[in-house]
């Protein structure tokens, strides 16, 4: 076991020399300035645009009563009415658990929304099937698409997002599930955060970080990102159910750019699956130049 433990340390102490420069840079930005929509003073010289978004690691569609029920999952999702949706831990003609069902089809069809699936686990190379991994699904057309693995030295990791144009603005949406080690953790999110580096549109990110608020690879992201469920008063409310046990961590987020006010962020109560569903409304502020007469 000491042989083990000493292991573990010296990979952490290799990942951080390894990274420190561009975890201290990080370190250096000033964390972003964060603000509640307030239309007020918002909605001079420009268009605000409201979008509803909901991260929701669905377990395949296994409830936290350990059964098996789409429908379920549908029914959670249809009554929140998001625009977009980040979902995580979804089978693709995996199993028997999931009855060998195409879970992101079917709850695109159901909920009548487009998507884009990126695979984490693929055991069926070359074929529709035997997938597992993260979706984003749009209530509106995905004009572009990105899919990446993150490193892991356990189960299979990865990144997907979508680029959604709304009333002529293009927003990146994207959707993760991080791993269950500290040290995969963290390569994942030195690798994340140099993909989201590259995107020019406004970004909202949501997913299972399978860590703590006040832990370092949550605080990677809140010094560039906004969390919603925290600027609006609800970080207190967890959203992992485990049983036997009445505390909550809060391990799913939803993380956005500085372009994006937070009008309100709701955990939603369920027993559909193991981890419960954020749901925020944003507002997008897109500011509008003045045309200029004359020369002036």
């Amino acid at each position: 076991m000491k042989t083990k433990s000493w292991v573990i340390k010296l990979t952490i102490v290799c990942l951080f020399t390894l990274y420190a420069p561009y975890i201290w840079a990080t370190h250096e930005t000033p964390p972003v300035k964060e603000r509640v929509f307030n239309t007020e003073h918002e909605n001079i010289l420009g268009k605000n645009i409201e979008i509803k978004v909901m991260t929701f690691n669905i377990r395949f569609g296994k409830g936290w009563d350990d059964k098996w029920d789409l429908e379920r999952t549908v029914s959670v999702i249809r009554d929140a009415d998001p625009d977009f949706i980040g979902i995580q831990e979804v089978d693709r003609e995996w199993s028997s658990r999931s009855q060998f069902k195409d879970v992101v089809t079917e709850l695109a069809e159901k909920l009548g929304m487009f998507y884009v699936f990126g695979s984490a686990i693929d055991k069926a190379p070359g074929f529709p099937g035997g997938k597992f991994g993260n979706a984003v699904l749009s209530r509106y057309p995905i004009s572009r698409y990105w899919m990446h693995s993150l490193p892991s030295d356990g189960q299979g990791r990865g990144i997907v997002g979508a680029e959604i144009t709304i009333d002529g603005e293009a927003i990146s949406f994207f959707t993760t599930h991080l791993g269950l080690s500290f040290s995969d953790r963290l390569l994942q999110m030195v690798e994340i955060l140099k993909i989201l580096e590259e995107v020019q549109s406004p970004v909202i990110i949501t997913g299972d970080w399978n860590t703590l608020p006040d832990n370092e690879e949550v605080r990677l992201m809140t010094r560039r990102f906004i969390d919603v469920q925290a600027i609006a008063g609800k970080g207190e409310y967890g959203t992992l159910l485990k049983k036997g046990d009445s505390i909550r961590p809060r391990i799913d987020f939803i993380f956005v750019s500085p372009e994006f006010g937070v009008k309100e962020a709701e955990v939603i109560e369920t027993f559909a699956s193991d981890h419960l569903p954020v749901v925020s409304t944003l507002m997008l502020h897109v500011q509008q130049q003045l045309k200029m007469e004359n020369g002036r």
